[in-house]
């Protein structure tokens, strides 16, 4: 199971940079349980185990309308659930990720053809793995296939179990959540290996406050984290991810590959364009929904399409202070879908499409007499769904010109025959955005 086998290369990783000798067994009981459950608050669901079976009251507990339980009560709870796995034959409520023993319970999921339960040592490896899961937007788990990314993930355990001994309204079990904003950090330009206060604070602030009383971690979307971990790594080609939910009921999406270089694409692209701050109001609009982008098979550029906005400018695409940052965010995307030819960039593309706007703003305003008609005529050139249709309207317009624009719409017309057919709704989408922001 995936649990298992992110565990098992976790530990190797653990090993081998802490010059240990670390068995699952032990790593668990001497590491792992110590952190993670033998407190009054657990950092991650025991789940149907013994560790939280019979169920806890977290919710009284947390508010002191019920006491913690002792001490002793967890040491018992402990004792019956290393006594279960010592007994072999591990399933879902001892191994995380593994089929239940009663094979037709809903709680029976990620179940192959053939029936097998967890070893001891696969067992406890499953514990080690789930905890490297990092839930994002959407109630999806990653688990990452990388050993550097998993260490560091594990450097941020013993933070998120400071934070709920200091702050008695912060819910446990939420190590997924920690996991993601741990990396957001990790891998941002304020990470610094030796003074945390900065993100102990900026994490405290964000703590979603219920209604309940309760503060909770929000997570946050999967291009922030991937944007990330695509900054730190000199290997900027693919990242192999396993993406689930783990639950009562466990839904797979598979092994699935994200394509960093592009993820990191748009977002580099729109802090040259707008700046560093701008780029920061605009991280949460980036990506489709992950289980929308997952049916693509592998999570690049297209999944980067910023959700909704499609939506949000399919009528008309208008220009105002108010939605400045997400016509930004749509407009440089369109700008990344534009493959990088021998001839031309994205950059330089994205240039004439604003030198284009221009021209065509001003032949629309040109003649009073004839603005109706020549505006028609800008409609036309805006309006085109190919390359066919934009040429033929940029043909009704260029002997009406003076020399500059037409040698600059002739120009582009050379471009755009040259623009493989699929890139062409791209440029034009492009235009119309540039045509709206100079209007």
């Amino acid at each position: 199971m995936i649990t298992t086998n992110i565990g098992k290369l976790f530990l190797e990783t653990y090993n081998k940079n802490k010059s240990a000798d670390y068995t699952p067994k032990r790593f668990f009981t001497e590491v792992f349980y110590p952190l993670f459950f033998d407190h009054e608050k657990y950092m991650m669901t025991g789940g149907n185990s013994p560790l939280e079976n019979p169920k806890i009251s977290w919710g009284k507990m947390i508010l002191g309308q019920v006491p913690f339980e002792t001490k002793e009560k967890r040491r018992k709870r402990y004792e019956n659930f290393m006594e279960g796995i010592a007994q072999g034959n591990a399933g879902m409520n001892l191994a995380i990720g593994y089929p239940s023993l009663d094979i037709f319970a809903t709680t029976s999921g990620q179940i192959s053809g053939n029936t097998f339960f967890a070893s001891e040592d696969d067992a406890y490896l499953s514990w080690i793995g789930a905890a490297l899961g990092t839930c994002v937007e959407g109630g999806q788990t990653l688990f990452f296939l990388d050993s550097e990314i998993l260490f560091n993930i594990y450097e941020g355990w013993s933070m998120y179990r400071q934070h709920l001994n200091n702050d008695e309204k912060l819910a446990g079990n939420q190590i997924a959540a920690w996991n993601a904003r741990w990396l957001l950090y990790r891998y941002s330009y304020e990470y610094e290996e030796d003074n945390h206060g900065n993100f102990i604070q900026e994490f405290s602030n964000e703590l979603e406050n219920n209604k309940d009383g309760i503060k909770r971690i929000s997570t946050v979307s999967w291009p922030r984290v991937l944007a990330g971990i695509a900054k730190n790594r000199k290997d900027n080609s693919r990242l192999l991810c396993y993406i689930c939910n783990i639950g009562q009921t466990n839904t797979t999406y598979g092994f699935i590959p994200f394509v960093l270089d592009e993820i990191k694409k748009p977002i580099d692209l729109y802090k040259k364009f707008f700046g560093m701050e701008e780029g920061k109001k605009a991280e949460s609009l980036w990506g489709l929904r992950l289980d929308i982008a997952c049916q693509e098979g592998s999570i690049g550029l297209k999944a980067m399409e910023p959700y909704k906005l499609r939506k949000d400018f399919s009528k008309e695409i208008k220009y105002s202070e108010k939605n400045k940052t997400k016509f930004n965010t749509y407009k440089i995307w369109v700008m990344s879908m534009l493959n990088n030819n021998k001839e031309q960039n994205n950059e330089a593309l994205y240039k004439k499409t604003e030198l284009l706007a221009e021209a065509l703003i001003n032949y629309s305003n040109a003649a009073a007499k004839a603005k109706t008609t020549n505006a028609n005529k800008v409609n036309a050139v805006l309006e085109s769904k190919n390359k066919k249709s934009f040429i033929e309207a940029l043909a009704a317009i260029v002997a009406e010109v003076d020399d500059e624009q037409k040698k600059l719409i002739i120009e582009i017309v050379k471009l755009v025959n040259n623009l493989p057919a699929d890139n062409v709704p791209y440029f034009i989408t492009l235009l119309k955005f540039n045509f709206a922001a100079k209007r």
